[in-house]
């Protein structure tokens, strides 16, 4: 799973609680940046961000990755309820892991560690911070042919 495919489902994972789009006009939308946008943003409005932490080999067949998710939230009024909400929400969503589909493979990514506060200049913007952990198998594909049969001889010796 590349980069792109893990933020692109977590993205994807954030939306289904918290729409871009909705057929029923009452829904509240929001939109979802990445970090070229500086200016001009409209509100309600996610920031999201994939940040590097650790990547090492675990073993011969794997390599143990842990990542930062961060998301901050602009919202259209300072409402302390809303943000709590925010917060709540995200956290149930994360908590337990998150699957992670991309082409024909699926990776559980588990939450390790769920931090948040405020930050901006009025202290109005709510920032998250989301520990993730997961194994990315690294043995080459199995090319040869699977064996179809097998014969076993054996042979005991006697003793006098």
């Amino acid at each position: 799973m590349t980069y792109t495919q893990l933020k692109a489902g977590l993205n994807a994972c954030l939306q289904t609680v918290f729409p871009m789009v909705s057929d029923d006009p009452a829904e509240q939308t929001y939109v979802y940046y990445g970090l070229e946008i500086v200016e001009g943003y409209q509100t309600p409005c996610f920031f999201t961000r994939l940040e590097t932490g650790e990547s090492r080999p675990s073993n011969k067949a794997t390599i143990y990755n842990r990542l930062t998710y961060s998301i901050m939230y602009f919202p259209t009024q300072i409402d302390e309820v809303d943000l709590m909400d925010k917060i709540d929400k995200i956290r149930s969503l994360f908590e337990l892991g998150v699957i992670i589909t991309a082409g024909d493979e699926k990776r559980c990514v588990d939450c390790v560690d769920f931090d948040w506060g405020f930050g901006g200049t009025e202290r109005d913007v709510l920032e998250i911070s989301i520990d993730l952990e997961y194994l990315t198998d690294i043995r080459p594909p199995e090319t040869a042919d699977i064996m179809a049969d097998a014969t076993l001889n054996l042979q005991f010796n006697e003793e006098v």
